[in-house]
């Protein structure tokens, strides 16, 4: 029988035993089942986001047919590598679409109307905490406002169209999109990051790359015509992330909401760490989530059912869904 490891965070493969119990066995690493041993002797490869497969490893696969993401991102995968041994690189791009979009939303909304700040004033002090003139958080409409996004893939689809039930002006940066996509979505499309410095909320939902990685950096906030909002639930290399602190203390960026970072976790060394420890929480609108957008029991099963099922599609058939190598 054809053998399946899981290399990162699951303790238990009930789901990926229910849907390729009659094609494969399913292991977690362990005493009885090392990292070298599977490199070795496995015929797929579950990774989530945790584990790293360079060319070293991959160079060691002498079974593997399939590399399986369970996640959108594949950056913690040489795909080159991969490619050379003739080994099927997938991921799983939906899963978390609509959770992924939601969160977006719960930052955009937090942030706007000041749930942290008001929430923390009560409990810290109920009596002046209670008088919202007095907490000293102005409050903002989101109606009206101007929203970029970087990325008009499905979950940047998703927030368009929410943000637009909101009232928001939704400005899509997206030089890999097809002509007319926006049109569909009822979006204005700009043809340069740099078009997007006059928003006022910027939202990313693009894959980290060698062209992403590090492109919201000093640069772009020093083009910005007016303090932003910055929300990030794709992947944290994306923002450089000292030069978002600094651009904070200066009053470019007005409000931080982040669900994945530079470098993770949250360390307090960190430049996003030390700003959050050295500034008077009375006056911080910064709200960091760990890595959790995609997480809902549906989106959790999904993901890992879609990925079990790509494995067997390419066990039984040799066929692929959303092959990236």
């Amino acid at each position: 029988m054809l053998t399946v490891t899981v290399l990162d965070h699951l303790r238990e493969v009930s789901v990926e035993e229910d849907v390729l119990r009659d094609v494969a066995r399913v292991r977690l690493l362990g005493p009885d089942w090392t990292r070298e041993e599977a490199m070795r002797a496995s015929d797929g490869l579950l990774l989530w986001h945790i584990g790293q497969l360079n060319a070293g490893d991959i160079g060691t696969m002498e079974r593997a047919r399939i590399i399986q993401r369970a996640g959108v991102g594949f950056d913690n995968v040489d795909l080159a590598a991969a490619r050379a041994r003739g080994i099927a690189v997938c991921n799983v791009p939906d899963y978390g679409t609509e959770d992924v979009a939601d969160h977006t939303m719960a930052f955009m909304l937090a942030l706007a109307r000041g749930l942290w700040a008001y929430g923390r004033n009560v409990l810290e002090d109920p009596l002046t905490g209670w008088n919202w003139f007095k907490a000293g958080r102005a409050n903002a409409r989101l109606r009206g406002q101007r929203l970029g996004l970087i990325g008009m893939g499905r979950i940047g689809s998703a927030v368009a169209l929410r943000a637009r039930v909101f009232g928001l002006h939704v400005t899509v940066f997206d030089p890999y999109v097809g002509d007319g996509y926006e049109k569909a979505l009822g979006v204005e499309r700009v043809r340069s990051l740099r078009e997007l410095a006059g928003c006022d909320i910027i939202s990313i939902h693009a894959p980290l790359t060698p062209e992403t990685r590090g492109m919201i950096d000093r640069a772009f906030w020093s083009a910005s015509d007016r303090p932003a909002v910055l929300i990030n639930t794709a992947r944290g290399p994306i923002v450089h992330e000292e030069d978002l602190c600094d651009a904070y203390r200066r009053g470019r960026v007005v409000g931080i909401g982040v669900d994945v970072l530079q470098e993770e976790p949250l360390r307090p060394t960190g430049a996003l760490g030390h700003l959050m420890e050295t500034m008077p929480e009375a006056t911080r609108d910064i709200i960091v989530t760990p890595h959790a957008a995609f997480f809902s029991p549906q989106a959790y099963e999904e993901l890992r059912r879609k990925a079990a099922e790509n494995v067997r599609r390419c066990f039984v058939d040799g066929s692929h869904r959303n092959l990236v190598a």
